[in-house]
């Protein structure tokens, strides 16, 4: 296997090295000369003690993989838990694209199981003393193949579609706001009772760690989300929309565009901006997709 670029680090399946300062920019590269994949990666500790974020991105083989953990577990429990999930979905993807029998539509089955096995390795980390760290991470990742996109979801990090200045989540928060709404939606509790709970609606209801994962969230009807030119696929941990109103995200991408390097930093530039009393970790990957691509032009 190729040494690939983890958190702005070169890391193969025995060794891994982490830099908790912003990572580092996966250069973008042309596909047989005439598809893109332009990308950008940014990531800030805020003004937390560890950073507990882990992103990835590559363009390889035609085939762009994007992936934000948002750790969480104190100390650096959160760091390792991302780290963990981040690092077995690379290894497993790209050993699984290197096999003979390998097809693009078992790629939805793959990222649910990839999921499961997430979780499991990451509620079974343990300490130097043997105990179990109860660490967990929020994942969410996307592989695009030539204009068609695939996507999965665990938590509360996002994937956003941009399409012409204008801005689409993709993802569901899995929070407690979600439980709520839809037992409000189906008349199971009242106002008064909804209005109780939302106080605490933030609360995660899955995430990698939590041991017999269940709600994953892939692509509506397992098809693929068909990518148009220009379009820029988002992903990001909670300290970015936290800080940044969606239309806001959106802006800053397009005065940035079509330098995704520029793009993510500027967005966690604002966040610092922005930042009071106390900011989460921030981490952003961008992904645009372009078709037609001068021959012996530049990307």
């Amino acid at each position: 296997m190729h040494n690939r670029n983890i958190n702005g680090e070169q890391w193969n399946i025995a060794t891994i090295k982490v830099n908790s300062d912003e990572m580092e920019s996966y250069a973008s590269r042309m596909i047989d000369g005439i598809t893109s994949i332009k990308t950008g990666v940014s990531s800030i500790i805020g003004t937390r003690e560890y950073q507990q974020d882990t992103v990835f991105s590559n363009v390889e083989n035609g085939i762009a993989v994007g992936v934000v953990c948002d750790g969480m577990g104190g100390l650096e429990g959160g760091e390792i838990a991302s780290q963990k999930a981040a690092i077995t979905f690379a290894e497993d993807f790209y050993g699984w694209i290197a096999e003979e029998d390998f097809k693009e539509d078992k790629i939805i089955s793959f990222l649910k199981e990839e999921a499961v096995k997430m979780d499991r390795a990451v509620s079974s980390l343990k300490n130097s003393s043997g105990d179990y760290l109860d660490a967990g991470t929020t994942v969410v990742v996307t592989t695009i193949f030539e204009n068609r996109m695939y996507w999965m979801s665990v938590g509360d990090s996002r994937i956003y579609l941009m399409r012409n200045g204008n801005i689409h989540q993709i993802t569901r928060d899995h929070n407690v706001k979600l439980l709520i709404d839809e037992e409000k939606k189906r008349g199971l509790i009242s106002q008064e009772e909804y209005d109780k709970k939302a106080r605490n609606a933030e609360g995660l209801i899955s995430y990698l760690g939590i041991g017999n994962l269940e709600l994953i969230d892939t692509n509506e009807g397992d098809k693929p989300v068909f990518l148009e030119e220009n379009d820029i696929v988002i992903l990001c941990s909670d300290g970015v929309y936290k800080r940044l109103t969606d239309q806001a995200i959106a802006e800053i991408i397009w005065c940035e565009e079509p330098d995704m390097k520029r793009a993510a930093k500027r967005l966690t530039d604002v966040v610092n901006q922005y930042t009071q009393k106390s900011q989460d970790n921030t981490s952003i990957v961008l992904m645009q997709y372009n078709k037609y691509i001068p021959q012996g032009g530049r990307v």
